[in-house]
């Protein structure tokens, strides 16, 4: 995959479902044309074994970023362990979220990205290798 001069490359795994996603999208293709900066965005494919769905990794010259969208109505509050809480319109209740915690699928998706990654980086020559022990350490 080749990253230009100008206009973001952008690669979709699938199309994108969610509007907040689209939007998002169209709103980094176009602020990070305007930086005139070489990027390639992969969006929503599949990374690893257990097929963690990645939402956005965006890569230019000088660093990659993994981005997991969430979008919610609420604030939303929680931390490295455990169940993460939406903070209600009154602003002292909270209430538990029915999905796992947003930081470590993250992680996980991270990890799962720097498996693939070391998998593509041992079949030939002029595939970038890891400036760690593994890509996860390259990912921001």
């Amino acid at each position: 995959m080749e990253m230009k001069q100008g206009r973001p490359t952008v690669y979709l795994g699938d199309e994108i479902e969610h509007q907040s996603e689209r939007d998002f999208l169209k709103s980094l293709s176009r602020d990070l044309q305007a930086s005139g900066t070489p990027l390639l965005i992969l969006a929503n494919f599949l990374a690893g074994r257990q097929q963690r769905q990645v939402d956005f990794l965006i890569s230019c010259p000088a660093r990659t970023v993994h981005c997991e969208l969430k979008t919610s109505r609420h604030a939303i509050v929680g931390g490295i362990n455990g169940l993460w809480q939406k903070v209600l319109t009154d602003g002292g209740q909270t209430r538990n979220l029915e999905i796992a915690n947003a930081y470590r699928q993250a992680m996980s998706t991270t990890f799962a990205i720097s498996d693939d990654m070391r998998d593509l980086s041992t079949r030939g020559k002029g595939i970038p290798q890891p400036t760690g022990s593994n890509f996860a350490r390259d990912i921001d």
